[in-house]
């Protein structure tokens, strides 16, 4: 357990402008024929929007109550333009456990630990990822990681 507070800042990498940047990293990734354009449309996205690679915030924003940046918001616009770049930002704010729900039920299930032990309802996820991606060890990230080999 940490014994800092949800208020404190912190200097981390401002991680929707480095998403956004890794999405334009592979050709194809948008459409057949993307590369250069996308690069280039994301590129003066994040130089419009006045993104920087790091940020100040509080630890309360970063992991629940989301932070808010203009490239969240370029999905707005009408068309077939506005449809892509809506899939690439789904959200209207980010944060690790924004808008996700903790509880029975919800993406994440947990136990007395706060360990994951469902996603989506799901013990065995084998049937989506190979191993070793398809197993469940984790927590919520306030307490560590129980049963990991090092």
């Amino acid at each position: 357990m940490s014994s800092g507070d949800l208020d404190d800042k912190i200097v981390t990498l401002n991680p929707v402008p480095v998403f956004a940047a890794e999405r334009t990293r592979w050709p194809g990734t948008w459409a057949q024929d993307d590369y250069p354009f996308m690069q280039f449309m994301i590129d003066q996205a994040i130089k419009t929007s006045n993104e920087s690679l790091f940020l100040v915030t509080s630890v309360r924003n970063i992991t629940f109550d989301g932070i808010d940046s203009p490239l969240l918001h370029v999905g707005d616009i009408e068309g077939p333009m506005g449809e892509a770049l809506d899939d690439t930002f789904p959200f209207d704010k980010f944060g690790y456990f924004y808008d996700r729900k903790v509880s029975n039920g919800s993406l994440f299930g947990v136990d007395f630990d706060d360990q994951i032990i469902t996603w989506n309802g799901e013990r065995d996820l084998g049937s989506f990822f190979p191993r070793p991606c398809d197993q469940l060890t984790g927590s919520l990230g306030h307490r560590f990681p129980l049963n990991l080999v090092t």
